[in-house]
């Protein structure tokens, strides 16, 4: 992973793909499923406590992420997909999603300024 830029490499059939969620990739996404990314991102978490897989979804939005570096169709996508193996596509995915939110993530959190967590002198 290049988590500079926010990219995801993967390997699939001898072929190095690159996934990264930039803001052409979202709005690719937007346009096309007529949801944002964060909409996406929060149904398939939500999803993930059951047994259903929304397909077209997770296909979709691999697809964005693959398109700011590929110049793929969706059905291309699904077969990058298929190559990986569900399980591995979704992690991957999952990894490029963290990538492009890092400050989401509670382990990039920043720690507190030494200067905010003293406290302020009191008047006597």
């Amino acid at each position: 992973m290049n988590s500079k830029r926010g990219t995801i490499e993967i390997e699939a059939e001898g072929e190095l793909y690159r996934l990264r969620f930039t803001t052409n990739a979202m709005a690719r996404y937007q346009d096309r499923a007529g949801e944002t990314v964060t909409q996406a991102f929060r149904a398939i978490d939500a999803g993930g406590q059951s047994d259903d897989l929304d397909a077209i979804r997770l296909r979709r939005l691999f697809w964005a992420a693959l398109s700011s570096e590929h110049d793929v169709s969706e059905d291309e996508a699904g077969d990058v997909m298929d190559a990986l193996g569900i399980q591995i596509a979704a992690q991957r995915l999952g990894e490029a999603i963290r990538a492009a939110f890092p400050e989401a993530n509670p382990g990039n959190a920043r720690a507190p300024s030494k200067k905010a967590a003293r406290p302020k002198p009191t008047a006597t």
